[in-house]
């Protein structure tokens, strides 16, 4: 065996130690990539349900400290999403001389464009009536569940590929009392209403469509009240729903206006304004406005499928 001389062993350690230092550089690892967010479940939702009909909040009544602890409740998720505030404060006060004064909590994930996304929904319930706590599970308890899991799992997306539309996302005060908070926010001019090129609305999620109404109820179908929407457009939000199960059946609104004569909701204010809307809902139920409105007969899975609808509908329109 030949043994190598003093010299070349000294250039193979040169040139070994100049390999594993980069060549002098120091070497520089490729920055993590973010990480994807959680999926939502029914677990993440329904934590959120109970929350919000904890006897703590009493109902959530307009002007109570139940409501305003619900509004605190969705600004700190909100935040932890990564939100940022739209107006001078996320949490934006409504107040009315002589009646009891509500608060918009209103956020935003900003997109590269000028256009504006907006997801709504109502916190406030109808507090303590008659003695009986009405902790409203699914009027609103679920539509607040579902744009907390949607705003954070695309507010999470949009940190590795920002959206092309600034997504807005209202939790509304007062929708009880007469859609005090959502009239006021369009009257308030903190988000230009003709930079808003959709308003999607949550309303009642948690429970199977037409319960109320027929023998059969539909638990995979979701109600959707449009306005405005091109027929293309439904189509495709209609194909995305089907990718989670859920079944989108269009509904007029003088059809809602016949089953229930003066249902209001959060997107009316809007419509009035000329905004296209689409309106999700599973529709009334025997234990809409009673005391019988709890988390345990909402259908977690048809919520957590909901939501993830929702989710890739919202995405599609922002980007």
């Amino acid at each position: 065996m030949k043994i190598p001389s003093l010299s070349s062993v000294v250039i193979v350690l040169l040139l070994g130690a100049a390999v594993a230092c980069g060549g002098g550089k120091k070497r520089q690892d490729p920055p993590a990539a973010p990480a994807a967010p959680a999926p939502i479940t029914e677990e993440s939702l329904m934590a959120h349900v109970r929350f919000l009909v904890s006897p703590g909040l009493a109902g959530r009544q307009i002007g109570t400290p139940g409501e305003e602890q619900a509004a605190a409740y969705v600004e700190k998720h909100l935040r932890a999403a990564g939100f940022e505030p739209v107006g001078p404060a996320m949490t934006l006060p409504v107040t009315r001389p002589g009646r009891p004064a509500t608060r918009n909590v209103v956020a935003r994930v900003p997109g590269t464009g000028d256009r504006v996304v907006l997801l709504g929904a109502h916190l406030d319930h109808l507090g303590v009536r008659d003695g009986q706590l009405h902790p409203g599970a699914d009027d609103n308890a679920s539509g607040v569940a579902v744009l907390l899991e949607v705003c954070r799992t695309i507010s999470g997306g949009a940190r590795a590929r920002p959206l092309a539309k600034t997504l807005v996302c209202v939790a509304f005060g007062g929708e009880e009392a007469g859609l005090v908070g959502s009239r006021a926010f369009v009257a308030s001019g903190v988000v230009d209403l003709a930079r808003v090129d959709r308003m999607i609305n949550l309303d009642m999620l948690g429970r199977p469509l037409f319960e109320s109404l027929f023998a059969q109820t539909k638990p995979d179908g979701l109600g959707l009240v449009v306005n405005r929407v091109p027929e293309a457009e439904l189509d495709a939000i209609f194909a995305l729903a089907k990718t989670e199960g859920v079944e989108l059946m269009s509904l007029p609104e003088s059809w809602i206006q016949k089953v229930q004569a003066g249902y209001a909701y959060d997107s009316i204010p809007f419509n009035e304004r000329g905004v296209t809307t689409l309106f999700f809902s599973s529709s009334l139920h025997a234990d809409y406005h009673r005391p019988t409105d709890t988390a345990d007969r909402l259908a977690p899975r048809q919520l957590r499928n909901r939501a993830a609808a929702i989710a890739r509908i919202v995405e599609h329109l922002a980007r």
